[in-house]
């Protein structure tokens, strides 16, 4: 997640470089949910280690309570920009509502 103002102005959370956060869920399996090959191959080629993930990652439910009380989620004045999210918004939903998707 990357967050702005209105002016598009990133965050720099007390340094000189911007933030952004990028979370990595335990529950992800390669075996039951529904992917795009091209980004989990990118995943890996970035680094990401998805066997780590499943031992180490953030626990999915935990996450979703955090980001549903946040105050981010189901608010009108926050708008989401994305790109190629189709997959993203799916499993963010998936969180959320705690079911699994058709």
């Amino acid at each position: 997640l990357t967050f702005s103002n209105e002016q598009g102005n990133l965050p720099t959370c007390g340094t000189d470089k911007y933030c952004i956060w990028q979370f990595n869920f335990r529950e992800f399996d390669l075996d039951s949910d529904i992917f795009a090959v091209d980004s989990i191959e990118l995943l890996k080629q970035s680094g990401i280690d998805l066997a780590k993930n499943t031992q180490d990652g953030i626990d999915s439910k935990r996450f979703a309570e955090l980001l549903m009380s946040s105050g981010i989620v189901l608010n009108e004045n926050v708008h989401w920009v994305t790109f190629h999210s189709g997959y993203d918004f799916g499993y963010l939903l998936k969180l959320l509502t705690c079911q699994n998707l058709p």
